[in-house]
C-alpha cells in the first residue's frame, strides 16, 4: 500500500475577506444591540450581548488570520 498524498486546498482571499467580514458585522450589530434601550434596563441582557459581540469579533480576527 503506498502512501497518498492529499493536497490542501488553499482559501481564496474573497473567502476570507467575505468570512471575517461577516462575523465581524455581527459581532459590532451585538454589540450595538447591547445599548437598545430594551436591554439597559438588564444588566445581564446587556452583558450577554456584548459577550456574544466580543465573541464574534474575536472569531473574526482568528477566521482572518487561519492559515489554510
Amino acid at each position: 500500500m503506498s502512501e497518498r498524498q492529499v493536497q490542501v486546498d488553499s482559501e481564496c482571499f474573497t473567502c476570507r475577506v467575505i468570512g471575517s467580514g461577516a462575523l465581524a458585522g455581527v459581532g459590532m450589530y451585538a454589540l450595538q444591540q447591547s445599548r437598545a434601550p430594551q436591554v439597559r434596563t438588564s444588566v445581564l441582557g446587556r452583558r450577554i450581548f456584548v459577550g456574544i459581540g466580543v465573541g464574534f469579533l474575536i472569531g473574526s480576527v482568528a477566521r482572518w488570520r487561519m492559515v489554510s
